[in-house]
Formats: C-alpha cells, structure tokens, sequence
C-alpha cells in the first residue's frame, strides 16, 4: 500500500503541472487586434484596384488609399501587405474572416454595409453621379431610367442605391456586372452598349479625359462618404488607432 502512495503522488505531481500551466495559459489576456498586428509587424489590407484606390505605378504601388494606409502603417510601425481582390463582397469577406486587418477600398458607407462592418469617420465625400452618352436623352430623374438599360457594378452602393429606388418607382430595371471598375462601366456608356451608369463624383474626375462623350445626367445622392472598414467583431483597439 506505501508503495502504491508512492506511486499516485509522482503521478500527481506532472498532472498538478499541466493543470497549472493550463490554468496559466487560459488566464492569459488574448492579444487586442492592435497588438495582433504589430506583433506581426504588418498591417493586412484588403482592397480593389482602382485609379481611385490602389494601382500600381513605374515606382510600385500608390493611390489614394495606398497612401493613406501606408502612412497609418509607419505611424504603428509596420509593413503594409495589400489583398488585391475583384469585388465588394470579397473585400467584406476577407474582413469579416480575419482574412484582412482592414478594408481601404473606396467603401461607401451604406446602411446595409454598416450592418456587417465597423467604418471609420470618412475620409472623404463624394455624389453619386448618372451618367449617360452626350447626344443621347439627358436623364433627369429615376423616372428617366424606366425602360432604359441601366447598369452598375455588382455589389455595388450604387446597385443598393437603384433597389431602394425601386420603391418608389417599381418599374425600374437595372443589371449589375460583375469585377467591373469605374473605366468599364464608363465604356459600356461610351460604346452604346448601355444607355445609363453610376459612378462616384471622384471617379468621374479620374476619369473623365478618358471618355468626352460622356457626362453626368444628374446627381442621385450627394455628400455621401468613403470610409475603412473593420470586423465588428474585433476589439476597438484598430479601430480607434486608425480614428486617432
């Protein structure tokens, strides 16, 4: 039987250890998502291509938002890695999957994208803006558009925008096009392949040399403003660097 005492206590001493050392690990405060990054020592950020977001340049990447994000990435002192994706919907995705610290992609705030993502106070304000082909009848209004070929970019604000129209006017037809920027939806126009788009204000000064067959019809919004977006789901401690 002393023997067998013996025996139990060396066995319940290595067992005590790890229930210690499990205890101490479980007690452990877990990294906030500011920590997470600067551990890492690079700051993770999904966007889309655009002339007025990210592109790449003869001295590599630059843009309004590239600049923006580089500069918040030197002020915590990390390295920028950019998740170059086709659509709005991966961009959330990638946020919302901690696939990506952050979104810098040109995101409107929407009421519907504020359900899913946590934006930051903008950094910039723009009108929405239908366009349509010089020569062609000039819209005025969204009674304009019914009966018309109407497109925007899937996923869009824009497309958000043109479903609540149709409240109000419930003959309004629209298609979306998939992985399009602001220079397609601009051609589809130019080419007569569409009688009207959307785009931003500040898209349509990038771009707007490019196509002088096109101009803008009317303004559907106005003031309406860009922002990064975060995983509602982190902590604020990004959030609220990025605020500062």
């Amino acid at each position: 039987m002393t023997q067998l005492l013996r025996q139990s206590r060396h066995l319940l001493a290595p067992v005590a250890l790890l229930c210690a050392l499990g205890l101490m690990v479980a007690m452990r405060p877990t990294p906030s998502a500011l920590e997470r990054v600067q551990a890492r020592g690079e700051l993770v950020v999904a966007t889309r291509p655009s002339l007025t977001t990210v592109y790449n340049a003869p001295d590599g990447p630059t843009g309004m938002e590239y600049e923006l994000i580089n500069g918040f990435a030197k002020r915590l002192g990390v390295k920028v890695r950019l998740l170059r994706l086709d659509n709005v919907a991966a961009v959330k995705y990638a946020v919302r999957h901690g696939h990506a610290d952050l979104a810098a992609a040109g995101l409107m705030i929407t009421g519907e994208r504020k359900n899913a993502l946590r934006f930051s106070t903008p950094y910039q304000d723009v009108d929405t803006l239908v366009m349509y082909r010089l020569g062609e009848e000039r819209p005025d209004s969204l009674d304009d558009l019914i009966g018309k070929r109407v497109v925007v970019r899937a996923g869009s604000s824009h497309a958000e925008m043109l479903a609540k129209g149709r409240l109000k006017h419930p003959k309004l037809r629209f298609s979306e096009v998939e992985n399009a920027n602001a220079e397609q939806m601009l051609s589809l126009v130019d080419q007569g392949k569409a009688d009207y788009t959307l785009i931003n204000s500040n898209a349509y000064a990038i771009h707007r040399g490019l196509f002088p067959n096109v101009a803008a019809g009317f303004t559907l919004n106005k003031g309406q403003g860009l922002a990064w977006a975060f995983n509602p789901k982190d902590d604020r401690s990004l959030y609220l660097a990025a605020q500062r």
